[in-house]
């Protein structure tokens, strides 16, 4: 029988690994403006998703050996790097008014010229956004619980045994 430590082994660590991976995604988010860099950082906010969610998976897996909890810290770690992640971004979009309203007119500039009557409002821009970000959460979600439920395969073969002195 798993004892309650046990039982909590994969939101601790889902809980764990995605509050760091979400601070890193800010601290790369405040530096993707640095020009000779950014390809590195975006490629980094691809591969350290994926091994955050597959050491989540691995380490629930070995405290519990049950690859369902690989799976299960898998999707912690990706909804809260993810929530970490999608709440700076939206902050970053809605406290910049000036690239807000540029963007905002530069769609209906696009819009009128290609003979659309629609006039898009800030609500609308925002509403878009928002949809767009749920949908990335969305993808996190699955993506993290692929890869953890992959970790929590490796992890539960490499369950460390009881020693017996």
């Amino acid at each position: 029988m798993l004892t309650t430590s046990t039982n909590r082994a994969p939101l601790r660590e889902g809980l764990r690994l995605g509050s760091i991976l979400g601070l890193l995604f800010i601290v790369l988010h405040w530096l993707n403006p640095i020009g000779p860099v950014a390809p590195l950082l975006s490629a980094l906010s691809l591969l350290l998703p994926l091994a955050a969610y597959g050491l989540a998976g691995v380490r629930a897996a070995r405290q519990t050996g049950s690859a369902q909890s690989g799976a299960f810290a898998g999707v912690m770690t990706a909804l809260v790097s993810s929530l970490f992640s999608l709440a700076t971004t939206f902050l970053f979009i809605v406290l910049d008014q000036a690239q807000l309203q540029s963007t905002l007119g530069s769609l209906n500039l696009a819009l009128q010229r290609e003979g659309v009557t629609v006039h898009l409002t800030e609500g609308m821009l925002l509403g878009g956004i928002v949809l767009g970000l749920l949908v990335a959460l969305l993808l996190s979600l699955l993506v993290g619980m692929a890869v953890g439920a992959i970790g929590g395969s490796i992890g539960r073969q490499k369950k460390p045994s009881l020693v017996e002195s």
